[in-house]
């Protein structure tokens, strides 16, 4: 004998978004993983940057959750590089003020010449940069952008497939 069965399937929606439910537990879940790639792809050298990596997912509508994953302020000159991302130089502030002469004197001590001349002083113009020791420099080139935000998440976006990779603006 024929039959027709006929099934009826209740959801709520809104349910799933509720803390400890499904997309929940999605979010809080993937937002950790986003955070542990960020820290993983944080440059060795910037222990305070690693440190300011947070992550926090949360409900902003019916049907709607967002995770968010921030990092410290000082790390917006890493994400997005300096000086034309590494095409141009960083002065001190007297240097800057300088420029001209800066400039003059760079090009004449790559040239093995007498770097100030007699009336000339350096005096302010120099960067103390720390490598180690401590090292004086007229000028330093910027550096390129190293978005290890953006990497991070494309890592975790490669194993989930509900995201989307993002392009890296700033690569080359």
């Amino acid at each position: 004998m024929p039959k027709v069965v006929y099934t009826s399937i209740l959801v709520y929606p809104e349910v799933l978004f509720d803390p400890g439910h499904e997309v929940d537990r999605w979010f809080v879940q993937t937002t950790a993983e986003v955070k542990s790639a960020v820290r993983a792809h944080t440059p060795k050298r910037t222990g305070k940057t690693r440190a300011s990596v947070t992550g926090r997912s949360s409900r902003i509508g019916a049907l709607q959750s967002q995770g968010v994953v921030s990092v410290g302020g000082a790390a917006k000159y890493v994400l997005g590089g300096t000086a034309y991302q590494g095409r141009r130089y960083i002065y001190s502030n007297a240097g800057w003020a300088n420029k001209a002469q800066v400039d003059l004197v760079a090009r004449r001590t790559a040239a093995g010449q007498r770097a100030w001349g007699k009336d000339e002083s350096g005096r302010g113009m120099y960067l103390a940069i720390r490598d180690g020791g401590k090292k004086y420099h007229l000028r330093v080139h910027g550096q390129k952008s190293n978005n290890f935000l953006i990497d991070g998440y494309n890592d975790v976006a490669r194993r989930h497939g509900a995201l989307k990779p993002i392009r890296n603006k700033f690569l080359f």
